[in-house]
C-alpha cells in the first residue's frame, strides 16, 4: 500500500478541502503492504502519532519532527526492540480462523464490543497502552453471521426441524443466522375435494356452502391465472373425516344424490367407475358437524371416554392406518377438517375435542389452546391426549378450523370463510419461506473461544516496551494525570465490568476492576559460555505502604512471594517464599504442597536471602517441556507432571549455563514491592 502525508511543499497537489492545496508524498511502496492499519483507533501525542498494523504484526510512531514512521515494535531508539518476533505472532488476530464459517468477514475493528484494537495514553508516566481484544476458537460449528456468532450444530435444532417437516416444510439449510425453511407452493394442477357430510347437515346449509366455494374460487382463478386445478363437491353420508382421502385412491364413493345434493354436485370424472385415477394433488376439505360413536362420544363433559366410547376408537385406528398407507402415493396433500359445531358441550364440541387431539398428537398448553379460538372447553388437552401413541395427523399436513359456530349457512356465507380458504386452502403459489434463529455464542462462553486478549505498554521516556497488564479493557479514556479503562464484555459481569480509573490513589497496587492480580517479573542469570552450579541468591527489594500522597512507610517483613529459577533442562518448580523470623522456622521449612514448596528466605539489612535451591525435574528423559506457555506467549506456568517435591533421594543443585528467575508477589494489595538488583552465587560445574 502506499502511505501519503502532506509535507507542506507545492509542486505535485491535491485538494484538501475548499480552496485548500498540498503536496502529498508516500512513505514507502511494498507488494506487501506497509505502515497500513485495519484499525479506527491510533493515539496522537506531544511526541507525534501512533497506530497498529495487525495484519502485519507492527506498531508505528510518526513522531512530529520526523515524516517517516519508525516501526517501535522492531526498535527501541536505533537498537532492537527484543520484541519483533512477538508482535509478528501475537498481533494478528486468533478470532481469524477457519474453524469459523465466513471467518474472513469478522469485523476486527469493534474492541468497544468485542475484537479489535484499542489504545490508550498514559500522560502521567507517558506510557502508550495497546490491548488487542481477541478471541480464539475451540471447536467447530461456529458461524460468523448477522454481527455475532452463531452455533451451526444441526443436533441442537432437531426439535424444530422435525416440527417445521412434519407441517410440510423442507429444511434448506442454514442462511445467514437463521435455519431457513421452504414450504413449496400449492402445485398449480392441485384439486380440491370438499366432503359435505349430509347425515346431519342440513341441505340448505349444503346449497349455501357450494355457493360460498364456487365465488371463491371462481375469484382465486381470476387472481392466479396460472393455477388450473378444479373444485370437486362430494355429498357423502359417511361421518369418518379421516377416511375421506382413502376413498378418493379407491374411487368408491357412494354419493348422496337426494333432493338439493345433486344440483350442488361437483363430481370428479370417473368416480366409481374402473377407469378411475386416484389424484396426486389434493386438498381435502371436511366440513362435518360430529362423528359419535365412529370417533367420539357424545359430550365433551366425558372426555376422551364419553358414552363408554374409549379414544382412540378402533374404527379411527383402522382409518388412520390406512390413510397413513395411502399417504405415500400423494405427490401433494393438504387436509383440512372444518367442524360446525352445533353445540359447544355436546356432539360438536366432542368433534371438535376429538379432531384437535388426533391432529396435534401431544398435550397443548393454555396458550395453545387459546390460539385455536375454539370455544368448546377443550382443557383436558393439556393434561392428556391418547392420541400420542398415534401420532398427530399434523405430520401428514392436516389441520384444522375450530372455530365454527351453527348454523353452517352463517358460516359459509361470511367473508371470514372466503379469507380462510385463501389462506388455509391454496395458500400461495409462491414458496412460503420461514427462517428459525440459530443459537447466539457470546465470546465470553469458555465452551466455544478462549479469551486471548492482552494488554502491553510503551514508554516515551525509555522509549521501550515495559509490560503486560492484567486489565484488558474495551475501551480507553484519556486524563490528564490519569486515565479510565472501560468493559463491555466480560465473562463475569459481578467480578469485572464497568468504568476503572487508574494512577487515582498510591493505596493499592496489583488492582483493577476490583480484583488482584499477581505482580510478576523475569529476570536472567547468565554464565557466558561456561556452566555454573546455583548456590544461592540474594535479592533487593522493597516493599512500602503510602499513608498519603507523597509520604509512605517501609516494611522489611514483605518482598516476592513466589520464585521459579529454571532454564532449559532444570527448574525448582514453584516455590513460595516465607520470611523467617525464628531460628525455629528452620525446622517447620520447607513445606511440600500439591504443586508448589514454602521455603525460608532472611532478611539482612535489606538483602533477602534464599538458598534451598534444587532441581526438581524428575528425569530429563521425559520429553516434555519444562514451561508451558499460554496462547499469546504472555505467561507461563510450570508443566507440574515432571516436577518432583518428594522423593528423590539426593537433591543437586541447579546447573547451566543462564537460568531465569522469576519473582512474583499476590499478596497485600497495599504494598508496592520493588525489585532493584539482585546477587547469584555461583560455582563452576
Amino acid at each position: 500500500m502506499n502511505s501519503i502525508v502532506d509535507d507542506g511543499r507545492t509542486p505535485e497537489s491535491q485538494s484538501l478541502g475548499t480552496g485548500l492545496k498540498r503536496r502529498p508524498i508516500s512513505f514507502s511502496s511494498t507488494n506487501l503492504g506497509y505502515e497500513g492499519s485495519q484499525s479506527f483507533d491510533m493515539v496522537s501525542n506531544e511526541f507525534g502519532h501512533f497506530w497498529v498494523d495487525a495484519k502485519r504484526g507492527q506498531v508505528f510512531m510518526l513522531p512530529n519532527s520526523n515524516t517517516r514512521p519508525i516501526e517501535i515494535s522492531s526498535f527501541s531508539g536505533d537498537k532492537p526492540s527484543g520484541m519483533r518476533n512477538w508482535f509478528k505472532q501475537q498481533l494478528p488476530f486468533k478470532v481469524f480462523n477457519n474453524l469459523i464459517e465466513d471467518y474472513e468477514d469478522i469485523d476486527i475493528d469493534n474492541p468497544y464490543n468485542g475484537i479489535g484494537i484499542t489504545m490508550g495514553w498514559d500522560s502521567r508516566f507517558r506510557r502508550i497502552f495497546i490491548t488487542k481484544k481477541d478471541y480464539k476458537p475451540l471447536k467447530p460449528n461456529i458461524k460468523w453471521a448477522c454481527g455475532g456468532f452463531y452455533n451451526t450444530d444441526l443436533n441442537l435444532y432437531t426439535e424444530i426441524i422435525d416440527l417445521k417437516e412434519a407441517d410440510g416444510f423442507t429444511f434448506d439449510g442454514i442462511n445467514g443466522c437463521s435455519l431457513q425453511f421452504t414450504k413449496p407452493p400449492i402445485p398449480s394442477s392441485t384439486d380440491i375435494y370438499a366432503f359435505f357430510d349430509t347425515t346431519s347437515m342440513q341441505q340448505v346449509d349444503g346449497a349455501s356452502a357450494a355457493n360460498s366455494l364456487n365465488l371463491w374460487f371462481d375469484n382465486y382463478k381470476l387472481l392466479n391465472p396460472d393455477y388450473n386445478g378444479n373444485l370437486y363437491i362430494i355429498p357423502y353420508a359417511n361421518e369418518q373425516w379421516l377416511n375421506y382421502p382413502s376413498k378418493l385412491v379407491t374411487g368408491n364413493i357412494n354419493v348422496t344424490t337426494t333432493g338439493t345434493w345433486s344440483t350442488i354436485a361437483k363430481l370428479p370424472l370417473n368416480l366409481n367407475t374402473v377407469n378411475w385415477v386416484s389424484p396426486k394433488n389434493l386438498v381435502v376439505l371436511a366440513f362435518v358437524d360430529e362423528s359419535e360413536s365412529q370417533y367420539h362420544g357424545n359430550s365433551v363433559l366425558g372426555g376422551f371416554s364419553s358414552n363408554g366410547i374409549i379414544q382412540p376408537t378402533t374404527q379411527y385406528t383402522a382409518d388412520f392406518n390406512q390413510f397413513v398407507a395411502d399417504s405415500p402415493g400423494f405427490d401433494f396433500f393438504k387436509g383440512i377438517i372444518y367442524p360446525i359445531v352445533q353445540n359447544t358441550s355436546g356432539l360438536g364440541g366432542a368433534l371438535v375435542l376429538q379432531a384437535l387431539a388426533a391432529i396435534e398428537g401431544t398435550t397443548l398448553t393454555t396458550q395453545q389452546i387459546s390460539d385455536t379460538g375454539t370455544t368448546v372447553d377443550v382443557s383436558i388437552l393439556q393434561t392428556e391426549n391418547p392420541y400420542s401413541t398415534l401420532g398427530g395427523l399434523k405430520n401428514y399436513n392436516w389441520s384444522g378450523v375450530y372455530n365454527k359456530v351453527s348454523p353452517a349457512s352463517a358460516v359459509f356465507s361470511s367473508a371470514t370463510f372466503q379469507a380462510e380458504l385463501n389462506n388455509i386452502v391454496l395458500e400461495s403459489t409462491e414458496p412460503q419461506v420461514e427462517t428459525h434463529p440459530l443459537n447466539k455464542i457470546k465470546l465470553t462462553d469458555s465452551n466455544f473461544f478462549e479469551d486471548v486478549s492482552w494488554t502491553i505498554a510503551y514508554s516515551l521516556s525509555t522509549n521501550s516496551w515495559l509490560s503486560f497488564y492484567d486489565f484488558k479493557p474495551n475501551y480507553y479514556v484519556n486524563h490528564n494525570n490519569y486515565f479510565q479503562t472501560g468493559i463491555n464484555v466480560s465473562k463475569n459481569e459481578t467480578l469485572e465490568f464497568g468504568l476503572w480509573s487508574h494512577l487515582l490513589t498510591n493505596k493499592s497496587f496489583g488492582v483493577f476492576y476490583g480484583n488482584k492480580y499477581e505482580v510478576g517479573l523475569e529476570y536472567p542469570i547468565v554464565n557466558n559460555f561456561t556452566s555454573k552450579t546455583l548456590e544461592s541468591i540474594e535479592l533487593w527489594t522493597e516493599a512500602v505502604r503510602f499513608h498519603n500522597e507523597y509520604d509512605f512507610a517501609y516494611n522489611k517483613d514483605i518482598t516476592f512471594n513466589k520464585l521459579v529459577v529454571s532454564n532449559n533442562r532444570e527448574s525448582t518448580g514453584e516455590l513460595r517464599l516465607v520470611p523467617q523470623k525464628t531460628l525455629r522456622d528452620n525446622i517447620n521449612y520447607p513445606k511440600t504442597y500439591n504443586g508448589y514448596q514454602e521455603i525460608l528466605t532472611t532478611n539482612s539489612q535489606d538483602r533477602w536471602k534464599l538458598n534451598y535451591l534444587y532441581n526438581r525435574v524428575s528425569s530429563e528423559d521425559l520429553n516434555q517441556p519444562i514451561w508451558a506457555w499460554d496462547s499469546n506467549q504472555i505467561r507461563k506456568s510450570i508443566n507440574n507432571n515432571i516436577i518432583k517435591f518428594k522423593g528423590k533421594r539426593v537433591l543437586e543443585r541447579l546447573r547451566g549455563d543462564f537460568f531465569l528467575n522469576y519473582l512474583g508477589y499476590d499478596k497485600d494489595s497495599r504494598f508496592q514491592v520493588s525489585f532493584k538488583w539482585a546477587i547469584a552465587d555461583e560455582e563452576l560445574s
